[in-house]
């Protein structure tokens, strides 16, 4: 490309692994961090349902179960280090499909639409998404660029420049 950047193909580590580590991290977390607030009836009734749900799936993640999770995590971080050793960035669409209509965001968030983010939130890694054209329905799409742990001002200059790239005029 004209910035002067070569792009591999590479393969992430099974994609629903992040996802299954990252919902559990963070529910658990999420009901940690919660659990004395939860004992409060006005509070926890002033959660929305989803919210509340989500909060009562970390009360149901075991002691062990959390063990688990935190290992597969480490794991996960390491794959993911050696993967982009020699890389600036992982680029992945940020969904598999374009924006979702209001109607249907609710069905396709909870469809898994977000694991081709969720894995940089999974190992700590910086990320940002940014538009890159319209689809067939005349709705965005977008890249998500995730660069390495500690990195964070390369990723955002990397964005810059490919968001100049993808501004420019193909003709």
């Amino acid at each position: 490309c004209a910035a002067g950047a070569v792009v591999q193909e590479r393969a992430l580590p099974d994609i629903a692994v992040y996802d299954h580590v990252a919902v559990q991290v963070s529910r658990r977390e999420g009901f940690d961090t919660h659990e004395t607030a939860l004992q409060n009836a006005a509070w926890r009734d002033g959660l929305c349902a989803s919210t509340r749900e989500r909060l009562e799936d970390g009360r149901r993640i075991t002691d062990s179960g959390i063990a688990s999770a935190y290992s597969i995590r480490t794991n996960l971080i390491e794959e993911t280090r050696a993967l982009m050793q020699d890389a600036d960035a992982v680029i992945t669409p940020t969904m598999h499909c374009t924006a979702p209509k209001l109607a249907e965001r609710a069905e396709l968030m909870s469809s898994g639409v977000p694991l081709l983010v969720r894995f940089a939130n999974c190992i700590g890694i910086p990320s940002i998404t940014i538009p890159s054209g319209v689809g067939d329905d005349r709705l965005p799409f977008g890249l998500c660029l995730n660069g390495r742990n500690g990195k964070d001002h390369d990723l955002l200059k990397l964005a810059e420049l490919v968001a100049v790239e993808l501004s420019r005029d193909p003709a």
